[in-house]
């Protein structure tokens, strides 16, 4: 019984001490912001230019697949790019 004790006692130290000596992580690194928003700021541009062409094409009221494809592209590949951007900013091993 007392071996008992004794082995709890010694287990518990054993633990805490591995515990309390395991390396602490380095604490993660901030973002910049600024890249995020460069980014954004890219989107926006892309965007903003195809804007105003579709709402030019819908009151004039001709879209078709001819003049409206090549916009919703440009829009798809800013899109795109624009996601590679941030997952490489999540990961930059990645690409």
């Amino acid at each position: 019984m007392l071996f008992a004790r004794f082995f709890a006692l010694s287990f518990l130290f054993a633990t805490l001490s591995l515990v309390s000596s395991a390396s602490i992580a380095a604490p993660v690194q901030k973002r910049q912001g600024a890249e995020v928003v460069s980014i954004l700021e890219t989107l926006l541009g892309t965007l903003n230019t195809v804007e105003p062409q579709l709402a030019a094409i819908q009151q004039a009221g001709n879209a078709s697949d001819a003049n409206v494809t090549p916009l919703v592209n440009e829009v798809t590949g800013a899109l795109q790019t624009a996601a590679g951007h941030l997952a490489n900013l999540l990961n930059p091993f990645s690409g």
